[in-house]
């Protein structure tokens, strides 16, 4: 019992790393840096509830005046 613990808690060998493609590494960061900078731009509070209106009325047949 007592060496079934040792073992369990005994430090493990991690795997080594395999080696990337440099230029593959690169494409990888330019695609996800490209993806951080397209943020899109989310209406105000004030707008959403403009635009929930309008489609609320639209489902009705009714125009927001």
């Amino acid at each position: 019992m007592r060496q079934e613990v040792i073992d369990h808690f005994k430090s493990k060998v991690l795997d080594k790393r395999v080696p990337i493609d440099a230029l593959l590494a690169a494409k990888l960061y330019d695609s996800l840096s490209d993806a951080a900078k397209r943020q899109v731009k989310l209406p105000s509070d004030f707008d959403r509830m403009l635009i929930k209106a309008h489609q609320k009325m639209k489902k009705y047949g009714k125009t927001v005046p």
